[in-house]
């Protein structure tokens, strides 16, 4: 090669990289001044764009317009702008103000989101407003005698009702009408219930409903898969206060009022609270409110001293097998366990029932059913501070209610 062709083909060589230096140099001056528009008009929105709920809707392609146009009727302009090519409305920039009308609508959509949201919460159950109601009293003992007030008054008990089943009226009160805890009481309920829609000659099987029993309950220790008689699992929730029992018996009361034997714990359980709270309203308590069917502590199961005096009562006049149970002193269940009453006041000839209930927001409660002179008579005693009290407060409220003092 002689050095003529050398320098041409070298003088060659010097074109093309200067044509293509040139070239590049183009290209970074317009990709240069493509990204400095683009920037400039993301930096400074249009106003107008802005919605009069103060939100401007992100939207990332035409599709989205689309769909917000089939949601809600009547919106000419965005329904026109969906009809158009995908590539036209690709191509426009994302910095596209969004129309007046299309931030009405987002803003159309986020309020009905909120109404729908607002309504569920509006549809969960309710707790009844807690307002104290006037409880009649005629003053008058079993035997006829004017009431010993002072002695009645003088008992440490927070709340007492006494209530003459048999003659349907109250004898005396104090502080009956005041929200309590009623604790255990609550499985007198849960027994009624039982007995209304139970078979008494079919077994009940326990099962992983006793795995709801919250921790430091008392218990009758049933065991998952044991079958049980009606009342020997009423023996179970009554005589030791099982928890356990509690939940076998509201949940299978649960189950017959959903006519569903295979029906979710928890739904059994809602269906047996309601059902357990109409029931109460219909035999006249006006405070009660049930979330449970053992009586552990929640602060929205409350009930009255005044309304769990007409809750023993319907026990004492239309629940025989529950009121039969809550005057044994010992059961078995027919296995190897034995159960006896914590209700020790049934040592005195005259008391049939019914129920004892404790924990730290009640205090030591009882429901207490009797007959002498005559006439059936509860009393209901809420609030003691130990065992002992509440024991001294019976004997005197007893004695009291019949006339004796």
């Amino acid at each position: 090669m002689n050095n003529k062709e050398f320098d041409k083909r070298k003088l060659f060589y010097i074109i093309v990289m200067a044509i293509l230096a040139v070239v590049l140099l183009v290209l970074v001056v317009i990709a240069g001044f493509t990204s400095g528009r683009h920037i400039e008009s993301m930096s400074e929105p249009d106003v107008s764009a802005v919605s009069k709920e103060g939100s401007v809707p992100e939207q990332e392609s035409g599709s989205d317009i689309s769909d917000v146009s089939q949601d809600e009727s009547g919106a000419g302009e965005i329904s026109d702008i969906s009809q158009e090519p995908v590539e036209s409305q690709v191509s426009e920039p994302l910095s596209e103000p969004v129309s007046e009308e299309s931030s009405q609508i987002s803003a159309e959509e986020s309020r009905e989101e909120s109404k729908e949201e607002s309504t569920e919460a509006s549809e969960e159950p309710s707790v009844p407003d807690f307002d104290p109601y006037n409880i009649k009293t005629s003053g008058v003992s079993a035997n006829g005698k004017t009431f010993p007030k002072n002695a009645a008054d003088n008992t440490t008990a927070g709340f007492v009702a006494i209530y003459n089943v048999t003659k349907g009226e109250f004898i005396y009160t104090k502080n009956a009408t005041d929200k309590a805890y009623p604790a255990s009481m609550t499985k007198l309920i849960t027994a009624m219930l039982a007995e209304k829609y139970l078979d008494k000659s079919e077994d009940i099987v326990v099962g992983k409903e006793i795995e709801l029993v919250k921790a430091h309950s008392s218990l009758a220790y049933l065991y998952n898969g044991e079958k049980l008689p009606l009342e020997t699992v009423m023996d179970a929730m009554l005589l030791p206060s099982g928890n356990d029992a509690a939940y076998v018996l509201g949940v299978n009361v649960g189950r017959k009022i959903l006519g569903n034997s295979k029906a979710p714990l928890q739904a059994c359980l809602n269906a047996f609270c309601e059902e357990a709270n109409r029931f109460v309203q219909s035999i006249g308590c006006k405070h009660t409110h049930i979330t449970c069917p053992d009586g552990y502590h929640d602060d929205a199961h409350y009930s009255t001293a005044g309304d769990f005096a007409l809750i023993s009562a319907e026990v004492v006049k239309n629940y025989p097998l529950v009121k039969k149970v809550c005057a044994k002193k010992h059961a078995k269940d027919g296995y190897k366990l034995e159960w006896d009453n914590t209700n020790n006041m049934l040592d005195y000839s005259y008391v049939n029932g019914l129920k004892t209930g404790c924990t730290n927001e009640a205090g030591y409660c009882i429901s207490l059913s009797a007959h002498a002179e005559n006439n059936d008579i509860v009393i209901i005693i809420m609030n003691c501070s130990n065992t002992s009290t509440r024991t001294s407060d019976a004997k005197t409220l007893l004695s009291c209610a019949f006339g004796w003092y």
